[in-house]
């Protein structure tokens, strides 16, 4: 059975969750009071995340957080709901319990009529089996401070501290509200933007003095024996434009006497051609002779919880009106749904997880029945249809759950 945690099993979940991720650290008093101060608060006051527990026989085997998000969906702002920090008992792998738990987030989303679902894996193909699938790959760069683009002026910068956290998160808000997949920040979140005394932030300035971006950075030391070593791993890094972006990258430039490398990451595949060079630690030569400039993973999954609502959201043919078959990896059944008024009919069928992928812009339909992961009765329209859907742009997310 699953039901919100019981305050009196806070101890026991952060147990199983130190078993389930040991880097945690959970097993540390020190950390262990964190998370039972964080799990306390959320259990008690927070309104946009819950902890659900499964039970069986009374006994707690796993449990899970649920985040109630807006996200921006091509300019809706759209209710989404995040899975995280999903554990299971050490002792009881295998038993099904993530199976119970995930199965239970889906509903959740069902019932208070949430478009998407989201979640960072474990393992891709076990949350694949529930129909959910990958969004945009990230890449991961390590640049030395040296190869970005230095300015004449870094421009206005200064130090951002907590009486400046209302200001942050309305230009947060502001930008994500312009941005396809990206997240509004949570009052929790807002509340822990500086609670984390690593981390620093430095806000930037236009020439109207209006922020128009910042970053959140923390210190990384490269050499255990050497102590001058150090690189900045950057946490957060939020832009409103490209004279911003450069101000932010000039920044990193003025670093190079003390920096050995700003590591970050990001969906923009293009962002490489602002660097003065190209390097990656360990650079590896891939045939016949390309440069290794960064490497990339699979993360954020996507999941459509009413294929109808995010389909109302879409712009609808002229010259004919399609027919959606998607097959549900839970019910095993195929679901029909119609966009458009047109008699002239095409039918476009694909499983769930290639539909998600679809909708929320990580893959064209056209390259879809290319790798024979969706099929349409019409080969003809299919140029039609990638024009139409032309405006599908891959997500970028930068909210963490």
């Amino acid at each position: 059975m699953i039901k919100k945690l019981l305050t009196a099993d806070i101890p026991k979940f952060i147990s199983i969750v130190s078993n389930a991720y040991p880097s945690m650290d959970a097993h540390k008093p020190e950390i262990r009071d964190i998370y039972m101060k964080k799990f306390e608060e959320i259990c008690k006051h927070a309104k946009e995340v819950k902890v659900y527990g499964c039970y069986r026989e009374k006994e707690l085997l796993g449990g899970m957080l649920i985040y109630d998000y807006k996200m921006n969906y091509y300019n809706h702002m759209i209710d989404v709901c995040g899975l995280g920090t999903v554990a299971t008992d050490f002792i009881h792998k295998k038993e099904h319990v993530a199976k119970e738990l995930v199965s239970y987030f889906i509903d959740y989303g069902k019932k208070n009529k949430k478009d998407f679902l989201l979640l960072y894996p474990f393992n891709v193909m076990f949350y694949s089996k529930f129909g959910f699938c990958p969004g945009e790959k990230m890449d991961l760069y390590r640049v030395k401070p040296a190869h970005f683009s230095i300015l004449k002026s870094k421009g206005i910068m200064r130090y951002l501290e907590e009486p400046d956290t209302e200001d942050i998160v309305k230009f947060y808000n502001s930008f994500s509200q312009k941005v396809h997949g990206m997240i509004l920040k949570t009052e929790m979140e807002k509340k822990a933007f500086f609670r984390n005394p690593e981390i620093r932030t430095v806000g930037f300035y236009d020439s109207e003095k209006n922020l128009c971006g910042y970053v959140r950075f923390s210190f990384k030391k490269e050499n255990a024996g050497n102590w001058l070593k150090n690189s900045l791993v950057i946490r957060e890094m939020i832009y409103s434009d490209t004279a911003c972006l450069k101000s932010i990258f000039s920044f990193f430039a003025s670093q190079k006497d003390q920096i050995e490398f700003v590591e970050f990451t990001t969906v923009d595949r293009d962002i490489w051609r602002l660097f003065e060079d190209i390097y990656y630690p360990g650079e590896v030569i891939i045939p016949s002779v390309y440069h290794n400039s960064n490497i990339q993973g699979v993360g954020l999954m996507y999941r459509v919880c009413s294929i109808e609502s995010v389909l109302k959201k879409l712009p609808a043919p002229s010259d004919f009106c399609i027919e959606f078959i998607v097959h549900d990896p839970l019910s095993g059944k195929d679901e029909h749904f119609t966009l458009g008024s047109n008699k002239k009919k095409v039918s476009v069928s694909m499983d769930l997880g290639s539909f998600s992928s679809w909708s929320i812009g990580s893959i064209s339909l056209e390259k879809l029945v290319y790798l024979g992961k969706a099929f349409i009765t019409d080969s003809c329209a299919l140029k039609e249809l990638n024009a139409v859907f032309s405006f599908l742009k891959p997500p970028y997310c930068t909210t963490s759950f």
